[in-house]
């Protein structure tokens, strides 16, 4: 009972390394002891080894696809990097035919913002100019100045907020045409 036992373990551990990739090696004496105890045996060896023949083939076979497959992906890869930077070249072609709409479209907006500086500097002079009468103005009341004279600052504010409202609406419609250029930049850009 006790060597039942014994091979019982023997065996589960044999099977357990067959399982786990711990099979003891078959050695050439190992398959010429099974010939020689069972003949038939050599017929189906036979048969293993030119399965195994088929099967290196084949994995043989495998190897070279893939190794084509993979000369075949290089090349592709190689070609589309070149396509790529053909198209891209072109890319840039197509794109500088706009330049000189942008050029014409830059030069217009320079122009107005040269126009632009002026007005807004004479823009602050008139507010100056507006703050300072109306300073001299207020101060008159206290002074009591001639009515004459009153009347004449007065006409000169009137004069000076009619010219700041004209001012105004030119700098106005200025920005309005350099955002319009600046938005036509923007589209074909």
């Amino acid at each position: 009972m006790g060597t039942d036992k014994f091979y019982k373990i023997v065996g589960f551990i044999l099977i357990i390394s067959v399982y786990a990739g711990c099979a003891p090696k078959i050695t050439e004496e190992d398959i010429k002891r099974v010939e020689k105890l069972d003949p038939q045996f050599k017929t189906v060896l036979n048969k293993k080894q030119g399965l195994d023949s088929k099967t290196s083939s084949l994995e043989n076979q495998i190897a070279a696809e893939k190794a084509d497959t993979e000369v075949k992906i290089s090349a592709l890869r190689n070609e589309f990097q070149n396509k790529k930077k053909d198209i891209e070249v072109r890319i840039v072609e197509v794109q500088v035919q706009l330049e000189p709409e942008k050029k014409v479209i830059k030069e217009r907006i320079e122009k107005l913002n040269a126009e632009l500086k002026p007005l807004q500097e004479r823009l602050t002079n008139i507010e100056s100019m507006l703050e300072d009468t109306r300073s001299i103005l207020a101060k008159s009341k206290d002074t009591n100045i001639a009515l004459q004279d009153k009347a004449k600052w007065d006409t000169q504010i009137k004069t000076l907020e009619t010219e700041r409202g004209k001012v105004q609406k030119d700098i106005e419609n200025l920005k309005e045409k350099i955002g319009l250029y600046d938005l036509e930049l923007r589209i074909i850009k």
